[in-house]
């Protein structure tokens, strides 16, 4: 789940504590033992004796549309200096992911999770949803090593590879 409302208002930790009392747990987007990059985290059960896979995806559903209405709310709450000073986070944002000449993954994510959440604020209307996600799996270092036709050997080699992915998706 994308929670950057939530994860901006410091309630991720209250939240992770009341799925743990109904025996769901909460993850950093790349599972167990991770932590959450790009406000992206993993929602799962942790009890698999004694209940159904039916129980189990009813409890998950309620949950996730629980979770859903808090972040929009809080989303919706954002109002005044506060926007103000989003819409300058997220623009910078956009500005770096167009121009900047070596991007790490860890930045990249950072500057993903200010992009979607500016898309889906309505402050960001020239990126799609889909080109960022396409990216967030393409700029992995991983993917982005196999895909390129002069194969990065070197962080900063890959750094800017990723950089001029990022700008060629984005028409810079």
């Amino acid at each position: 789940m994308f929670l950057p409302a939530l994860t901006m208002a410091n309630r991720i930790g209250i939240l992770a504590s009341q799925l743990s009392k109904i025996g769901l747990t909460m993850r950093g987007m790349y599972g167990e033992g991770s932590e959450s990059k790009g406000c992206l985290y993993q929602i799962s059960n942790q009890i698999t004796l004694g209940i159904t896979e039916e129980d189990t995806l009813k409890k998950l559903s309620d949950v996730i549309a629980m979770i859903n209405e808090q972040e929009r709310k809080l989303r919706l709450s954002i109002k005044g200096e506060n926007l103000e000073r989003l819409r300058d986070k997220v623009l910078r944002s956009e500005g770096i992911l167009k121009y900047a000449h070596m991007l790490s993954s860890a930045e990249f994510i950072e500057h993903f999770a200010n992009i979607r959440l500016g898309i889906a604020l309505g402050i960001v209307t020239d990126i799609s949803y889909v080109t960022l996600g396409s990216l967030l799996v393409e700029t992995l270092p991983a993917v982005l090593t196999l895909s390129s036709s002069e194969k990065p050997k070197t962080d900063a080699e890959r750094d800017r590879a990723r950089a001029k992915l990022i700008k060629t998706t984005l028409g810079k």
